[in-house]
């Protein structure tokens, strides 16, 4: 008994006979109410608490609240195999749910990151009480888009995520985490599935399937994610493909932590975007609500936080209409060696490390070294201008008998010689190729006239991204350009 608010523990029995163990959360009036469903591997308890989910105001605005361990982990039976359960055991949780005294049939879910996973799994089984997700900094696809990045194994996120998270808690490496960046063995000895993780190429059938949730879930989705969330290029393809009106999308300033905020690296990038500035809860339970009148959502189809300028900006969809921007880029020369750079910024992650290895941190240290082409991109704005929606680099190179990888660092340069990042980009060049791309993801930035845009480029960046390293003289042409969707002016 937490004040008003009574907690019942029960088990939630799967078709497999698996019992599941499952937090009930009510107030003091005993009435059928539909529920909202989080389902967890990292404790159904602790993970009500992050920013986006409000207990109390939850209960007040007439939802009971369901929080479950996820086979295999906390209290619930089974064998922990991520990924793999949670669309049969996320139907069957949901339709027990809607058979309980204390629930009217109708459930929806919210969560972040693998609670995400879980909401888009058990969607794609369509369980009919079933009424609305809101998953937060998620995506439908764990391999392209998830753990990986244009192909590119995301290593740092992955053995940090396995050795600080998904082990069980007596054999997580808490005190020496960076381990985790180059021992696969010792991380396969104590999360025997990521072997697999680290064998498997981001095309291979093993991301289809359980991994990869490609059904359209045929409930509306109010999708929810961060622009400096190393799951935004999921998020967005998430809503790429969306095909209900009644779907939503919302993103923040925010990186990949359990309590979003606008304070976030080394800079405050606007109390408007915090979350409770937001009312990102409020936000969620009117989608709710809505969906559950059989309304349409209230609010606009994407809402989306224009850094720099520290607005909201309200859209019909995402990407809003633009127009496309060619910016050249100067032609330089630099080295690759083999010892790489190590950005500290932009849109990774390092799970329980400083700094969380995402953010608008300065690169300004990193860009002086030898193996880091600092490329000036001219002629961005003589006037304020606004940019929404997918950036590109076109890097014009010398080509190569040998595989090898390009990073990119979109930074903003400001007059005191900071440098911070924005957005990054990795791709493996084919042999004796002459172009490579560079997709950086999407952007909502007010850029003004006395700040300039710069691309950091690398031949790696280590321990965030897998390396394919070359050592060598590398060559940017004329030719090379940047490409950004500047914002038209009816928006």
């Amino acid at each position: 008994m937490l004040g008003n608010i009574r907690r019942t523990t029960m088990n939630a029995p799967m078709r497999d006979g698996c019992a599941l163990a499952t937090d009930v959360w009510r107030g003091e009036v005993d009435a059928a109410r539909p529920v909202i469903l989080v389902r967890t591997p990292y404790g159904r308890r602790q993970s009500l608490w992050p920013a986006h989910i409000d207990l109390d105001l939850s209960l007040a605005r007439g939802y009971t609240v369901v929080s479950q361990d996820v086979r295999g982990r906390g209290d619930s039976q089974g064998r922990w195999d991520p990924f793999v359960h949670e669309q049969d055991d996320g139907f069957d949780t949901v339709q027990w749910i809607a058979q309980q005294s204390w629930c009217n049939g109708r459930v929806v879910m919210t969560g972040m990151s693998y609670q995400g996973q879980t909401q888009w799994a058990a969607a794609a089984a369509r369980p009919p009480a079933l009424a609305a997700i809101a998953p937060v900094m998620s995506s439908r696809t764990w391999g392209e888009g998830a753990l990986f990045t244009n192909g590119v194994r995301e290593v740092g996120m992955m053995g940090t995520w396995i050795a600080a998270n998904l082990a069980a808690p007596e054999q997580r490496w808490m005190n020496d985490l960076p381990r985790s960046f180059t021992d696969r063995e010792g991380l396969a000895s104590i999360a025997p599935y990521s072997a697999e993780w680290f064998r498997q190429d981001a095309a291979s059938d093993y991301w289809a399937g359980d991994r990869a949730v490609l059904i359209d879930p045929a409930v509306p989705c109010m999708i929810i994610g961060g622009w400096y969330d190393i799951l935004l290029r999921g998020t967005l393809r998430s809503w790429d493909m969306s095909t209900n009106p009644a779907d939503r999308l919302i993103i923040g300033p925010w990186g990949h932590v359990a309590c979003p905020s606008h304070l976030i690296g080394d800079r405050d990038l606007g109390y408007a975007g915090s979350v409770s500035a937001l009312g990102l809860h409020d936000r969620m339970v009117d989608f709710f609500d809505d969906v559950l009148e059989g309304v349409t959502p209230r609010g606009p189809r994407a809402l989306v936080y224009e850094l720099e300028a520290r607005r909201w900006l309200a859209h019909e969809g995402w990407p809003p209409p633009s127009e496309l921007r060619e910016c050249d880029l100067e032609p330089t020369t630099f080295s690759v060696g083999l010892d790489l750079p190590r950005f500290s910024g932009g849109r990774g992650l390092l799970i329980d490390m400083p700094l969380f290895g995402h953010g608008p941190t300065d690169e300004a240290a990193t860009a002086e070294r030898d193996d880091v082409a600092v490329l000036r991109v001219q002629a961005t704005v003589s006037v304020s201008a606004s940019f929404a929606g997918p950036v590109r680099a076109t890097l014009h190179v010398d080509p190569s008998e040998r595989r090898r990888q390009w990073v990119g660092v979109l930074c903003a340069a400001r007059p005191d010689g900071r440098l911070d990042a924005l957005a990054d980009a990795v791709a493996n060049q084919d042999a004796r190729a002459e172009w490579v791309t560079l997709d950086l993801g999407d952007l909502a930035i007010r850029v003004e006239p006395d700040v300039d845009l710069v691309l950091l480029v690398s031949g790696g960046w280590f321990p965030r991204w897998e390396p394919l390293i070359v050592p060598g003289q590398r060559v940017i042409r004329e030719g090379s350009r940047l490409t950004l969707s500047m914002l038209s002016s009816e928006e």
